[in-house]
């Protein structure tokens, strides 16, 4: 079996309102195992959505600094 994509379809998949809002939870989801300080944003690009997970304040950057919090909190 060969699955061919076509490319404007992805295209319109990846800039959907439903996988933009599922992105969005996602990240939400992993900046609130992050603990406090960590913060999650979303826009939209020309092909696709985007987000962001990160700290949000100064002792939130050092904690991922020093413990990779982002990063295990992925897999949480």
């Amino acid at each position: 079996m060969t699955v061919k994509l076509i490319s404007k379809g992805v295209q319109e998949l990846l800039s959907s309102p439903e996988i933009m809002a599922e992105c969005e939870a996602q990240a939400a989801s992993v900046a609130s195992r992050a603990g406090a300080g960590y913060a999650s944003s979303a826009h939209q690009g020309k092909k696709r959505g985007y987000v962001n997970v990160y700290p949000a304040d100064t002792d939130a950057y050092k904690d991922n600094m020093d413990n990779n919090t982002l990063l295990k909190s992925l897999w949480g």
